[in-house]
């Protein structure tokens, strides 16, 4: 079976905490798998970083209905201070299509 790919690129304006984005594409046909991984991320904190900063990324679920792939992005920036950060997560989406 053909695979398809796409990349999408998930914005994260200024936050902290805990940043978490449900997101979505489509594909040219019924998907009939589909995963999803990171194919590059960046995270910016605002102020100064610090060696025990600690920055984490992941998908937490993907799901796939006809033509569209669902998946959810969480990231998060653990800083000393509590401080704030922005970034870009891109994602690589895979689908098996007929």
């Amino acid at each position: 079976m053909p695979l398809e790919f796409r990349t999408v690129p998930v914005p994260i304006g200024e936050t902290s905490g805990t940043f978490s984005s449900n997101e979505e594409t489509t594909f040219s046909a019924a998907v009939l798998s589909a995963d999803a991984t990171i194919k590059q991320f960046k995270l910016d904190a605002l102020g100064s970083a610090q060696p025990s900063d600690i920055a984490q990324v992941g998908i937490t679920s993907v799901s796939f209905d006809h033509t569209t792939v669902e998946f959810t992005v969480k990231a998060r920036y653990t800083t000393g201070s509590g401080g704030k950060f922005t970034g870009q997560v891109d994602v690589l989406v895979i689908a098996e299509v007929p």
